[in-house]
């Protein structure tokens, strides 16, 4: 019978047991053989009252008992021992080729546990742990440019004392022990501590193992790395796709912005002679919002600034009337109300307003603007007869580059009430849209905080006619 790596051939006959083993009985022999063979030699053999003692295979010495005993002894012994030895080398072999199943089936474990972890960290992690097993011990890893330990338990700089200036996989001893060192790439060492005999026998597995880590990991970093390089070039993708949908809004809006006082520049042009003075306030209008298109905050106030609503509504509705020859009424209280806005950001607001009211109305039907005053704000309402808008696009009318459904056959991109959005919002004021329905117009109100008279400043009128 094998019992790990001692394997034990007992004979017994008819007489008493004197030993605590496992029994075998030999017919041709009828002496008690009670202590175990080990395959090189049989260790004090017990045969009723001789004993053989330390006898090598091939040859055995009998001690006590007559001589014929000793003789009958010695010639059965032999013919146990030829017979036994081919046993013993026969279980030897089996009993090596087992235990070499077990390891290579703790190795191919260990390989699978490393190879399938998803981090650098846990890879790591996998192959201090199998390592461990593999020899009955500990195991760690260590960099050798400071002794850091980077998994594990040991010490990280008596590891890099033996590791150093030596070819590596080996197996060292020092006063704490005995370590198997097998190099795991970019600086790195697996330790692991063991017996001498363990280390021996498994530093191939180790190092083995120790392959497949470093393997695993490189794959993990240059994952790892491919991933990082995704994220960068998506954030500077989101960063380029930002910065264009930014110039082309400030494109939208220059050309929308552009367009109506060029509208004005060409109606009074061909009125130069009564209207050279509106020509040039059309201009200095064009190079007002060519400046605001170069500044980063174009709806921001500029600041102190105030106008009187109804002189700079009549103006307003003077360029409108170029433009469109609609037909617009003025309803304003006689006192002027002064409102927060400078007068370049007012016009703006008047201008789209008025043009967004002449693009969808009836000819036939007057468009009427009216200035409010309340106590600490007035107000601008806007009023058409035109298409008008159904009430579940009210909520997204202010939306840039919406339009409403139905409206495609009138030009325009949808960001005109968007920039009168933005100028009333910066200035602290409201506007709002209203409607009836389809075909009964619509309504357009804003308000902005009232001013204090400018001192000094006097009120231009112009008949509205």
């Amino acid at each position: 019978p094998a019992h790990e790596k001692n394997f034990g051939l007992v004979v017994a006959a008819k007489g008493p047991v004197r030993a605590e083993d496992l029994v075998v009985g030999v017919d041709r022999f009828p002496f008690e053989i009670l202590k175990h063979l080990d395959g090189r030699y049989l260790d004090q053999l017990l045969l009723g009252e001789l004993v053989l003692h330390h006898a090598a295979v091939g040859g055995v010495a009998i001690s006590g008992g007559s001589e014929d005993a000793r003789a009958i002894a010695t010639a059965a012994a032999r013919d146990l021992v030829t017979a036994a030895e081919p046993l013993v080398a026969a279980a030897h072999s089996r009993a090596r080729a087992a235990s070499d199943v077990v390891e290579l089936q703790r190795l191919t474990q260990a390989l699978q546990a490393v190879g399938t972890e998803r981090s650098q960290a846990g890879a790591l992690a996998a192959l201090v742990i199998e390592a461990g097993r593999l020899v009955d011990g500990a195991a760690g890893v260590v960099r050798m440019s400071d002794a850091t330990v980077l998994a594990g338990e040991l010490d990280g700089p008596q590891i890099a004392i033996l590791a150093r200036d030596r070819r590596l996989p080996a197996i060292v001893s020092d006063d704490h022990g005995t370590m198997a060192l097998v190099g795991l790439g970019d600086g790195r060492v697996l330790a692991a501590t063991g017996t001498s005999e363990r280390l021996d026998k498994r530093l191939a597995h180790l190092d083995r193992l120790a392959r497949s880590a470093r393997e695993r990991i490189a794959l993990l970093a240059e994952r790892d790395d491919l991933q990082h390089a995704a994220q960068a070039l998506g954030r500077d993708v989101e960063s380029l796709g930002g910065a264009l949908r930014a110039r082309e809004d400030a494109l939208a809006t220059a050309v929308h912005e552009l367009r109506n006082p060029l509208t004005a520049v060409h109606g009074y042009a061909t009125l130069m002679s009564r209207n050279l003075g509106a020509v040039q306030g059309q201009l200095a209008q064009l190079e007002r919002l060519m400046a605001d298109l170069l500044s980063s905050d174009r709806a921001a106030p500029t600041g102190g600034e105030s106008v009187v609503a109804a002189a700079e509504v009549r103006e307003a509705i003077a360029r409108a009337r170029v433009r469109s020859e609609a037909e617009i009424d003025l309803i304003a209280p006689d006192a002027p109300v002064w409102l927060a806005i400078d007068r370049a950001r007012f016009a703006q607001l008047l201008d789209n307003l008025l043009s967004n009211a002449a693009k969808y109305s009836d000819k036939a039907r007057p468009i009427v603007i009216e200035v409010t005053a309340g106590d600490s704000a007035g107000g601008v309402t806007v009023t058409d007869g035109g298409i008008g808008i159904r009430p579940e696009h009210l909520g997204r009318i202010f939306e840039r580059f919406y339009r409403v459904p139905g409206s495609s056959d009138v030009s325009g991109q949808g960001i005109g009430l968007s920039i009168c959005k933005e100028i009333v919002t910066a200035h602290g004021g409201a506007i709002t849209a209203s409607s009836d329905g389809p075909d009964r117009g619509s309504s357009f109100t804003f308000t902005l905080p009232r001013a204090a008279p400018a001192a000094g400043v006097g009120v231009r009128r112009r008949d509205a006619s």
